[in-house]
């Protein structure tokens, strides 16, 4: 299975989600997560680049990315 993140061709290792993903891009994910827990370093919903750019294919996601 490939990585399901925007222009990236790599095999997914893992999923996010349910979104499969590559190591990488997993990563990234889940340090903007880290810190979005923190309040002393959230960073407004809008602002998580890269999980937006996943947003879309999970089931459950806020569907900010549609309006």
């Amino acid at each position: 299975m490939k990585c399901c993140y925007p222009n990236c061709n790599q095999d997914a290792s893992s999923t996010w989600a349910l979104v499969p993903l590559c190591v990488h891009h997993h990563k990234s994910i889940e340090e903007e997560t880290y810190y979005n827990q923190d309040r002393s370093k959230r960073i407004p919903y809008g602002l998580r680049e890269n999980y937006l750019k996943i947003a879309s294919q999970i089931p459950w996601s806020y569907k900010e990315w549609e309006i």
